[in-house]
């Protein structure tokens, strides 16, 4: 993470979504976090950079992982341009984190305070890194049944553009690769869990997710994710194998003195956490449409390199009074970061609606918002997303089912 922050800096990420001009876009229920922006966002970055270090060696952990998941779960909601599912992942271990022993052994604070080593911790505690690890890959392999991965249709044209990198240029231009890649990443997503969980095919299959995830660093250029992937299977081997490494001289015995109301608590805790990380991949199948299309209910649920979008929009704005109308062009106001959002992804659409007609409220203007917005999918030929009739100013988003204004997609 200390290295994520460090990349976002140096590529001028932070400079193009919080310092650069125009609105940005932040989860829903987070529009508070708009107030993340200005030259200041240097400064946290780097928060996050000493924050990470501090996590990383053990020292004052309590304090650090707390803030660090704080402010990486600011970063994560407050923009939704730079979404992905490695920055949702690291918000999930960081919380995770906040609940572990981690600083007991081998860190800065059981050096300085040898009273708190210990070489033990409860089962649940590996066995829910183990669980949200599963519910990545599964979830995953299940978001690539659908007909354009099974047809390696994003891949068909995303691998020609990649035929000059320096290591896979070669075998990525074979007309087969595209095949290897869909259905290999499918079997791969569904059995690395399983393989990693039985002691024999464990080594095997720890090879294999290592040039799995590098194969997809170097092509695919996916940041961090290769990494934390790899050191996330910490939690598939025995205990044992560390100890040889860390040693366990002078470790203090593990006692619990939880009473059975806690131990309740926390399996009821357990028990609903594990509910919402399943409820999450899958709610998009109660929700009409096309994920792939709609966006409802596509984050949050491992949905990795499955499509491709792209589009132009423009907003209609008509004053209800005069009956006069003029066009809008989203480069006026939004985020230059943030453009291709705005066309593409209907609930950001909204948003920028909605931030349109409270700008022209705040004229003493009562005004009509019409988005038009046209999207390719897969590199499909381009069609309306949204209904030019549906005046986005004046609707509420439906937060649990299909936003009818949202157009559905004829394959």
């Amino acid at each position: 993470m200390a290295g994520q922050c460090l990349y976002s800096l140096g590529r001028g990420m932070v400079t193009k979504i919080y310092v650069s001009p125009g609105l940005n876009y932040t989860f829903f229920g987070f529009e508070w976090l708009r107030n993340l922006h200005g030259t200041l966002m240097y400064y946290y970055f780097g928060a996050m950079v000493l924050l990470s270090l501090m996590v990383a060696f053990g020292y004052f952990y309590r304090i650090s992982i707390f803030l660090l998941a704080v402010f990486w779960s600011g970063f994560y909601f407050s923009c939704k341009a730079h979404y992905n599912n490695h920055y949702y992942l690291m918000v999930l271990l960081c919380w995770m984190m906040a609940l572990m022993p981690a600083h007991k052994r081998f860190s800065v604070d059981a050096k300085l305070n040898p009273g708190i080593a210990t070489g033990q911790c409860y089962k649940w505690q590996l066995q829910l890194f183990v669980f949200q690890v599963a519910c990545m890959y599964i979830f995953a392999a299940i978001a690539k049944i659908n007909y354009d991965w099974l047809h390696a249709i994003p891949f068909k044209t995303w691998l020609p553009l990649k035929a000059n990198s320096f290591f896979f240029g070669r075998i990525l231009r074979n007309p087969i690769m595209p095949w290897v890649i869909v259905y290999g990443g499918l079997l791969f997503d569904l059995f690395v869990i399983p393989g990693l969980l039985y002691r024999r095919t464990r080594p095997l299959f720890f090879i294999l997710l290592i040039g799995f995830h590098l194969f997809n660093g170097i092509v695919f250029k996916i940041g961090s994710f290769p990494f934390l992937a790899v050191s996330l299977c910490v939690f598939f081997y025995p205990a044992a194998n560390f100890d040889k490494f860390l040693g366990s001289a002078n470790l203090q015995n593990f006692s619990s003195n939880f009473s059975t109301r806690k131990i309740k608590l926390i399996n009821a805790a357990i028990a609903a956490y594990a509910a919402l990380q399943v409820f999450l991949p899958l709610r998009h199948f109660l929700i009409k449409g096309d994920v792939g299309w709609t966006e409802e209910g596509h984050r949050m649920a491992w949905q990795m390199m499955l499509r491709s979008k792209f589009g132009d929009a423009y907003f209609e704005v008509k004053d209800k009074k005069t009956d006069s109308s003029w066009i809008v062009n989203p480069t006026t106001f939004v985020n230059k970061e943030s453009l291709r959002e705005v066309a593409v992804l209907p609930d950001v659409t909204w948003q920028a609606a909605q931030d349109l007609q409270k700008t022209y409220a705040l004229q003493q203007k009562d005004v009509a918002v019409y988005a038009h917005c046209n999207v390719r999918l897969n590199f499909r030929t381009s069609k309306p997303l949204i209904d030019t009739t549906v005046d986005l100013g004046g609707v509420k988003w439906n937060y649990f089912g299909h936003n009818k204004w949202i157009l559905l997609y004829d394959k």
